[in-house]
């Protein structure tokens, strides 16, 4: 009998805690202004643990205590692009670093904004005519293919999320 009354006190413990974890998740955006953006990525927007661990004591082994590597969180829901590829055909999903950015991998967060954005397919950066990327979302990354000029700085990693 005393090892039922362990286990049903080591269920509610853990439902309590659960519980405790789940209600950080919803605070989150009290600190983070990720969501300010009129265009909200679904996922974002009904909580922040589908991603990420809450637990600030929790070490995933993941930037930003992702529960996974951002490619496969994101192919959780997108899993077409794992089978069918990108929808700019033969643009490659991932690679060992960003052209952009060569201290982070190459990844699908590169492009698209994982929370919120102003542009539309939440796209990460503002290439609109008035940009020094001409309209174009290719030109960040290939820029020579296009022009015979000297590539404009790159825009800040997160420059068109706020």
């Amino acid at each position: 009998m005393p090892k039922f009354y362990l286990l049903c006190s080591l269920i509610i413990s853990l439902g309590f805690w659960s519980g405790v974890s789940h209600a950080k998740a919803e605070n989150c955006t009290e600190c983070h202004e990720e969501l300010e953006n009129p265009i909200k990525h679904g996922p974002a927007s009904d909580g922040c643990t589908f991603c990420h661990n809450p637990d600030h004591s929790v070490n995933t082994g993941h930037p930003l205590r992702l529960l996974e590597e951002p490619n496969k969180l994101c192919l959780m829901c997108h899993d077409g692009f794992a089978t069918q590829g990108h929808p700019v055909e033969g643009h490659p999903l991932s690679g060992p670093k960003d052209p952009v950015y060569p201290k982070r991998k190459f990844s699908c967060v590169s492009c698209h904004s994982p929370h919120s954005t102003k542009s539309p397919k939440l796209l990460r950066y503002d290439f609109s005519m008035r940009t020094p990327y001409q309209g174009s979302i290719c030109t960040i990354c290939h820029w020579s293919k296009f022009y015979n000029t000297p590539k404009p700085p790159a825009p800040p990693w997160s420059n068109y999320q706020k």
